[in-house]
């Protein structure tokens, strides 16, 4: 292969891997933009540090959806944090809660709203997860807080 022909070879790859990244972030503002509630996440928990949205993929109980997911850090005293979402606000835009997207365990939980709008299941789903840590190696996992624990909130399309 001549040299002229792999380097239009790598510049046209460049180029369409730019595309598909530009499209991919376009789609991802699009999504959020078009979703009332991304916005208002981070102000429901403010202490929180939160990313940027993207789209993603999530298996729920309802099968795999399409959405946006906002994930965040914070520092919390104990392994559990309250509910940070704001029901009223979400019961006003139709959000029920559903039990079918509720599930705890030890430092960790999932609880969902869901809608059913134009014959399509929508759904928010909010978590967190705190990691346990073992301050000695003969004892069980436990939480020694402060401790840093992961935030996530999906809503599907």
């Amino acid at each position: 292969m001549k040299k002229e022909t792999l380097i239009i070879l790598l510049v046209a790859v460049g180029v369409a891997i730019l595309a598909s990244i530009m499209y991919l972030q376009n789609v991802s503002k699009q999504t959020e933009k078009n979703n009332p509630i991304a916005p208002l996440i981070p102000t429901w928990y403010p202490e929180a540090t939160w990313e940027a949205a993207t789209t993603t993929q999530e298996q729920t109980p309802y099968g795999e959806m399409n959405g946006l997911l906002i994930t965040g850090t914070t520092t919390i005293d104990t392994a559990s944090i309250p509910h940070f979402e704001k029901a009223e606000e979400l019961q006003k835009l139709g959000y029920q809660p559903d039990m079918a997207l509720s599930a705890d365990g030890p430092g960790s939980s999932t609880w969902g709203y869901s809608k059913e709008q134009d014959g399509k299941q929508q759904i928010i789903l909010f978590s967190y997860k705190t990691e346990p840590t073992s301050s000695n190696p003969d004892e069980p996992l436990q939480f020694n807080c402060p401790c840093t624990t992961d935030l996530s909130v999906f809503l599907s399309n």
